[in-house]
């Protein structure tokens, strides 16, 4: 059955194997299948044949994100063809949950899930994830409910005692337990929205001079940094990662005479853009 389906990198599909235990069956990365038995890799094969390991992943490393999707098996399928083990994996039966084999596999997901530990069929959890953070967290027994570390804690033991699924639900259980929240705001945009009903200073200058001592938000035509002590702690700009969003922000500034819109953030709202780590500059 399909056990993982994500969008991720080189570096998701590293950890992701890590993970696995005993795994035997079918990796399916871009045009590659990876073919394991108890674990240990047997051979990489594409429509053209089998492949170099090594090869494969410079190839996978030229591209910014692709599919991984982990199949795990009963049966060995190394001795078929690329194209008969293609047709076998899609005729497999997918049900709505995936098998989580450890907290690690829980945390590589994105977004709001329905956990159900096979062990205690009366308990089941609800947890969001983002960007390897835990936003929310509710677990429910026969006679009790938990929320937030409470909860978290009582999920995390699970995978000691019982196999435990999941199923991707909608983020409309916030609502029904606002108490599972472990912040404040669970997106981008209601954070933003929050703090651009502030009153703002406005700068106009080079980027280094903008950048300030106490927490704040600039505001760069379409784009944001969060400034600290001086630095760039993060940047946003559509879908660029932190660094590229970065870049393109501080070019910006260097042909543009730009305004910059500054508006001071709380402790809380600065811890709340933890939750965004791919957004975060490594300089």
């Amino acid at each position: 059955m399909l056990v993982i389906k994500k969008l991720g990198n080189v570096k998701s599909l590293k950890e992701i194997v890590d993970e696995l235990i005993d795994f035997t069956g079918v990796i399916e990365v871009d045009k590659y299948l990876l073919i394991y038995r108890n674990s240990k890799l047997i051979k990489v094969i594409d429509e053209t044949g089998e492949k170099d390991l090594l090869y494969v992943i410079k190839e996978l490393k030229s591209k910014d994100s692709f599919y991984i999707k982990v199949f795990e098996l009963e049966k060995d399928l190394s001795n078929l063809s690329y194209n008969k083990i293609l047709e076998y994996l899609n005729h497999l039966e997918v049900g709505d949950y995936i098998i989580l084999n450890s907290y690690s596999n829980l945390l590589s997901l994105d977004g709001f899930f329905e956990i159900v530990p096979k062990r205690f069929k009366d308990e089941k959890g609800y947890v969001g994830v983002k960007d390897k953070n835990i936003i929310f967290c509710v677990y429910k027994t026969k006679r009790k409910l938990y929320f937030k570390e409470k909860a978290l804690t009582k999920i995390k033991t699970l995978f000691a005692v019982s196999l435990v699924y999941a199923k991707k639900i909608s983020d409309e259980i916030v609502n029904e337990y606002k108490e599972g929240k472990l912040y404040n705001v669970l997106s981008f945009e209601e954070l933003i929205k929050n703090i651009e009903k502030r009153e703002f200073k406005t700068f106009y200058g080079p980027l280094s001079e903008a950048l300030t001592e106490e927490p704040s938000l600039i505001k760069i035509d379409e784009g944001y940094i969060v400034s600290r002590a001086k630095k760039p702690i993060y940047a946003f700009y559509k879908e660029y990662d932190g660094n590229k969003a970065y870049r393109y922000l501080k070019n910006l500034c260097i042909v543009n005479d730009i305004e910059f819109k500054i508006y001071p953030i709380t402790e809380e709202e600065y811890k709340n853009f933890s939750l965004f780590s791919k957004n975060r500059v490594k300089l």
